[in-house]
């Protein structure tokens, strides 16, 4: 009998267990109102939002990361913020968020024509779909994106393909249906269809689109479906349920209107995420008006397209621990700015990086990343607006004896509003980087990949935005010729 996968599998039932009849037993006292916003699918305070921002072989060469990227949206205060990404889960907080100008509109138009107030009819196809009612809200998002390889990289012939995203949501808030306080239930169906050119054309590790669902081609699942409970006027929650623990876990907020996709995830953080998010629990607590720590345990090897308690803790548990800082605003130049500094561990047994074709089992993995966002320049001066200019950088850190990828480093900057009466429109130029440890250089040849990306979005109505991008690809997987990537992505809120 294999004792370890049956002591993760334990520990996973228990704590969910254990969570489900806690947020039973203590639902009616939940606090009545929290002070959280939506931020790229996160719970945070209202003043802690970073702006300007809207949530990976070959038989000679190294397998690409198991786990691909999410890419968030930014929280911009505006009509145009409905449009998201596949990886911006939860959409929205138990509380009610601040209200937009267009969204006060409504509520009035509304109340003079004698209409529920919180039926919202933005998208495509109008009056067809009802964003939200009595507590019910529903978002219906349609990605697609155009990528090829010019030069370098594997092939460049033929390399031009299509690939597209559906996102359907739905989630309620308990509050609002007049049950208890503080809760939501969500739930997240996506279906994904086309090619990438990652793994035949440009043979990137870092997987230049973060629709890319490696190692799977196309899929159709429910990737989550989770319940919050929140209390103490927010500053305590609980998450219980399927979940991609990279909207709460080891992200910057700026990197979420770039297309590669480590700059949603850091690649040597082996978190369960999109394609493949999975069952576990999460807490958040608020030590401070400036200060979150967060904690997580989830399945070690979950697949995407099960419920999640297929083969649960057969490969050991990841557990991750996140403290988030921001900075107050009587520092600095009082624009706003976030650190995130955390560690992950996963009780599974890796296999030692060595040339023996029977290595040895190192029983454990672990490793720690960091993050910083800050606002540099705010055109306007006002609190809370987000035109102006924006800069982040990410580091992640793994033991090279067990991880073939063992450190990686990106950064950027953004500027949203870059030409006048555009406002909303984002330019973003980023750089990331992944070094292979010395275990994996020696034995596979391969020593570094960096991927350059500059990218120019912009917002055609409030709920259509077209992006243009173009990364320059050094090094793909540490050992092809540099690739030149150019593609244009489009999102539409259904």
């Amino acid at each position: 009998m294999e004792i370890a996968p049956l002591r993760a599998r334990g520990i996973l039932l228990a704590a969910c267990a254990a969570s489900i009849v806690c947020l039973g037993s203590f639902a009616s006292t939940a606090c009545a109102q929290s002070r959280h916003v939506r931020v790229a699918g996160r719970l945070v305070p209202e003043n802690a939002s970073v702006a300007p921002r809207e949530t990976t072989g070959h038989s000679t060469q190294p397998a690409r990361r198991t786990a691909d990227v999410v890419h968030r949206d930014p929280p911009a205060q505006s009509p145009a913020d409905a449009i998201t990404h596949p990886e911006s889960r939860d959409l929205s907080a138990p509380s009610e968020p601040p209200a937009t100008e267009r969204e006060e509109e409504k509520e009035e138009e509304a109340v003079a024509n004698d209409e529920p107030a919180d039926e919202t009819l933005d998208g495509l196809l109008g009056p067809f779909l009802v964003r939200e009612h009595g507590g019910v809200t529903g978002e219906y998002i349609y990605t697609g994106e155009v990528f090829m390889n010019a030069r370098g990289g594997i092939a460049t012939a033929h390399s031009p393909h299509y690939r597209g995203n559906l996102d359907l949501v739905v989630q309620i808030d308990t509050a609002k249906q007049q049950f208890w306080d503080g809760g939501r239930f969500f739930i997240y169906g996506q279906s994904t269809h086309g090619k990438s050119i990652s793994e035949d054309y440009v043979g990137d590790y870092q997987l230049l689109s973060n629709l890319d669902p490696w190692p799977k081609t196309e899929i159709a699942q429910v990737s989550e479906y989770w319940y919050r409970q929140d209390f103490g006027d927010g500053n305590l929650g609980f998450k219980a349920g399927k979940q991609d623990a990279n909207a709460d876990f080891a992200f910057a907020d700026l990197g979420g209107d770039f297309i590669n996709s480590s700059f949603g995830q850091i690649p040597t953080v082996p978190l369960p995420t999109f394609p493949n998010p999975g069952l576990g629990l999460a807490c958040f607590c608020h030590l401070h008006e400036h200060a979150l720590i967060s904690g997580g345990i989830y399945d070690g090897l979950p697949d995407g397209g099960q419920w999640g308690f297929s083969g649960l803790g057969d490969n050991g548990c990841i557990s991750l621990t996140q403290l988030e800082l921001r900075q107050p605003e009587e520092f600095g130049n009082g624009l706003p700015g976030t650190v995130r500094l955390g560690f992950w561990y996963h009780s599974g047994n890796p296999e030692e990086i060595v040339a023996d074709p029977h290595p040895r089992l190192l029983g454990d993995n672990y490793g720690a990343w960091a993050t910083f966002d800050k606002m540099l320049i705010n055109e306007t001066g006002e609190d809370g607006d987000e035109q102006g200019l924006g800069a982040f950088a990410q580091f992640g850190w793994a033991p090279q004896d067990r991880n073939q990828v063992d450190q990686h480093y990106a950064g950027g900057i953004l500027y949203r509003g870059p030409i006048d009466g555009r406002d909303l429109d984002v330019v973003g130029l980023g750089v990331t980087n992944v070094l292979y440890g010395t275990p994996s250089r020696r034995i596979f040849g391969t020593t570094y990949e960096t991927a350059t990306e500059v990218f120019y979005k912009a917002f055609l109505t409030d709920f259509i935005a077209l992006q243009f991008d173009l990364q320059y690809i050094t090094n793909p997987e540490g050992v092809y010729p540099d690739s030149i990537a150019p593609g244009v992505r489009f999102e539409v809120v259904l």
